[in-house]
């Protein structure tokens, strides 16, 4: 049997908010309550990846984006 790997990038949506109005865009009419957004100890369980892109949304509307930078970096 062929072993499978396991994925060496990904993408993280971090929040589906966003102050911006943009016209290509509708993400900003569903936004994501904040209660329920992925956390950085969600962000900790994922494996050791080579590259990630975090993105939403507008990902500077989170304050705690310093602690998923870090642990971004850190996987």
């Amino acid at each position: 049997m062929k072993k499978i790997s396991l994925p060496t990038d990904a993408s993280i949506i971090v929040t589906y908010r966003c102050q911006m109005r943009c016209k290509m865009c509708n993400i900003w009419q569903f936004p994501t309550d904040e209660s329920k957004e992925i956390s950085p100890k969600d962000i900790e369980k994922i494996s050791n990846l080579k590259f990630i892109n975090i993105t939403g949304g507008e990902p500077f509307q989170r304050k705690d984006i310093e602690d998923i930078v870090a642990v971004c970096f850190s996987k």
